[in-house]
């Protein structure tokens, strides 16, 4: 979340306002690109790209409270290839099931050594 907002300054890893095609979301082809691939979508850090959209970010289990009890739900963050503009939010998430939502993923922040 730090590297996302450049230290909780913004709301985006660009800036304050929502850019559509700055990061792959609603706008997007409806498909995964290359991490990196827009530039404009550089996080809150040199370097670091696609903190939002492109893959849900797939967070820790969350136990499922319902009655009766469900299978545990995941949390997913910043959006994915299809996501609208509120959920293009570094701090944007949401509860979903934990086998995969579909443009579901890890996020990697740093380079492969």
């Amino acid at each position: 979340m730090k590297a996302c907002t450049a230290g909780g300054t913004r709301d985006y890893p660009y800036g304050d306002e929502y850019e559509p095609d700055a990061c792959n979301g609603g706008t997007s082809t409806g498909l995964l690109v290359p991490t990196g691939q827009l530039s404009s979508c550089e996080g809150g850090l040199p370097g670091l790209f696609d903190m939002v959209g492109n893959a849900w970010e797939w967070e820790l289990e969350h136990e499922n409270v319902a009655s009766p009890p469900l299978e545990p739900v995941c949390w997913l963050r910043a959006g994915y290839y299809m996501g609208w503009a509120d959920a293009m939010r570094c701090g944007f998430n949401m509860l979903n099931d934990c086998e995969g939502e579909t443009g579901s993923g890890i996020r990697c922040c740093g380079r492969a050594e």
